[in-house]
């Protein structure tokens, strides 16, 4: 909304004249339409009413303006006309542009504004001015964790000190619901002349890896520069070289060692910056440097390393096949022993009775063999030795007469010579 009125016009006017004339002519046209509708009636022809109608509705026109007129003058009449034009002014806008400083010839400027937006305000657009002739403008903002906008930053190098300082200024606009705001604000930039810094750091070279090689740079020292500050960036992620070369000292050698091999140079880079009156200024040169693999250890006319990487390889690959061979054993080879194992368990429990079946089924129907008669040994008494290892057991020695425990065979012509399969005395041995 408006914070206050700028400018207000009223305007009035007496239309009293341009009322009385409208009436009359109204009159006048009035009476003309009677005398054409007259005339309109006393036609004769066709030809002659249709003039007649012509110059009649254009009459007729004319009544219906000048009445649409009359009634528009009754109302003025009766109302006073004003005009009121309200201009807005623009809500301030508390803007900081940023703290002056001092710039090289040549090098980059960085202008960047923060300011505190108003309420319903949130359309801003800006324009810098760098007091060198040239402009750069812009539109948006952004809203820091403070609360605070800042402006899209613009940069700006200054190619001559002549004129310098530069008074840079910034105009700020904003809009929205809240109405129109502004805001501007100015800084100073000084543009100095510095002298730049010269560097050679070599030319590309190659090294052996692992091996600690030496590396020399040169540059040139202006007496208008002081803090003189050197680094090596070695591009194999190992940490840089920093230090401060000698008062007066214009060349600077260091070392170091690039552990792994690649087949792509590494790029090195040599920096040196100093301090000016223009702030810190700072040169650089790059060069690559090849790294090739060391040389292996050779006893005997045999390259230990290589021989040692080609039997790790060699046994890999043996192993590889092995393995292969074992895996395509195990899908196809394992699976058929399991099914013959399964098949051959129960055919091994059932042999002895299938064995007996086909012995006794193509054996024939002859006289069965006499069975040995055993051999009676005294209950308790020791088996002997070759009788457990299943050798023939020896003829027994004569019985006491006295010794009833002792049992012998029966002698010849005995009732019990005869068949003893069926006997309940006499164990039956099968060989």
């Amino acid at each position: 909304m408006a914070s206050e009125v700028e400018s207000l016009q009223v305007s009035s006017r007496d239309v009293t004249e341009e009322f009385v004339d409208s009436e009359s002519r109204l009159k006048s046209l009035r009476a003309t339409e009677q005398r054409l509708l007259s005339f309109l009636d006393k036609a004769e022809t066709v030809e002659e009413a249709l003039l007649v109608q012509e110059e009649l509705s254009a009459l007729q026109l004319q009544i219906e303006s000048i009445q649409g007129r009359l009634n528009y003058l009754r109302e003025v009449a009766a109302f006073s006309l004003i005009e009121v034009e309200l201009k807005l002014a623009a809500v301030t806008i508390d803007v900081d542009a940023g703290p002056g400083a001092s710039y090289r010839v040549g090098q980059p400027v960085r202008f960047q504004a923060s300011f505190t937006a108003p309420p319903g305000v949130d359309e801003y657009s800006f324009e810098w001015d760098f007091g060198d002739g040239s402009r750069a403008r812009g539109r948006g903002s952004v809203l820091t964790p403070d609360g605070t906008r800042v402006t899209a930053t613009v940069t700006h190098s200054y190619s001559s000190d002549l004129d310098s300082p530069y008074i840079v200024t910034l105009q700020l606009t904003g809009a929205g619901e809240g109405g129109r705001a502004e805001g501007t604000d100015s800084l100073l930039i000084e543009i100095k002349r510095v002298p730049a810094i010269e560097v050679f750091a070599g030319d590309p070279r190659t090294v052996e890896e692992g091996d600690s090689s030496k590396y020399a740079a040169s540059f040139t020292r202006p007496s208008e520069l002081w803090d003189y500050e050197y680094q090596w960036d070695w591009g194999d992620g190992s940490p840089s070289t920093i230090g401060n070369p000698e008062e007066g000292a214009t060349r600077v050698e260091v070392s170091h060692r690039f552990s792994d091999y690649r087949p792509r140079p590494y790029e090195v880079t040599f920096t040196v910056s100093a301090m000016s009156d223009a702030g810190r200024v700072s040169s650089s040169q790059s060069f690559t440097v090849t790294v090739t693999e060391g040389e292996d250890l050779v006893v005997g006319g045999w390259n230990l390393d290589s021989t040692a990487r080609g039997a790790v390889y060699a046994l890999s690959a043996v192993g590889r096949v092995v393995l292969t061979v074992l895996i395509w054993l195990g899908i196809f080879v394992l699976p058929i022993g399991a099914v013959i194992l399964i098949v051959a368990y129960p055919v091994r429990r059932a042999w002895p009775r299938v064995s007996a079946f086909f012995s006794k089924a193509f054996s024939g129907n002859g006289p069965r063999p006499p069975r040995p008669r055993a051999r009676f040994r005294p209950r308790g008494a020791p088996v002997p030795f070759l009788a457990r290892q299943g050798a023939p057991p020896p003829p027994p020695e004569p019985a006491d007469a006295g010794d009833e425990s002792a049992i012998g065979e029966p002698e010849a012509g005995s009732p019990d010579t005869g068949d003893t399969a069926g006997s309940d005395d006499e164990p039956e041995t099968r060989p």
